[in-house]
């Protein structure tokens, strides 16, 4: 598997639909994750995946039990996903989640800071 596709399974088991921060639908309804797609090399620095969380609530609640799901995914320790050829390493960075203001009330979002190594 490509790491664009396994980044896009990972995200994706969490219960609400996850596209690329650059290919959401138009006529996409809340709730959704978006991710970036970004890749390295073996050995290199660490990527840092800033991962959306997007709700239309009045609920704080919702969108941060997301958020935890996701966090408690990856684990203190990390989580690896195999690609073609090794594995990417996901961690948690600092801080790990974090509220998002938008200028509609009603729309809460989340911001998971998510660091990333690519073994390929």
């Amino acid at each position: 598997m490509t790491a664009d596709k396994a980044l896009h399974q990972f995200f994706n088991g969490f219960g609400i639909p996850a596209y690329p921060e650059t290919a959401v639908p138009e006529d996409k309804k809340m709730p959704y994750i978006t991710y970036p797609f970004a890749v390295s090399w073996f050995d290199s620095f660490p990527v840092n995946l800033a991962v959306y969380i997007w709700y239309k609530t009045e609920s704080e609640a919702l969108p941060t039990e997301k958020a935890l799901e996701i966090m408690d995914a990856i684990g203190r320790e990390g989580c690896t996903i195999g690609v073609d050829g090794g594995y990417i390493w996901l961690t948690m960075g600092s801080p790990a989640i974090r509220a998002i203001p938008d200028e509609d009330n009603s729309i809460k979002r989340r911001g998971l800071n998510i660091s990333a190594e690519f073994y390929i």
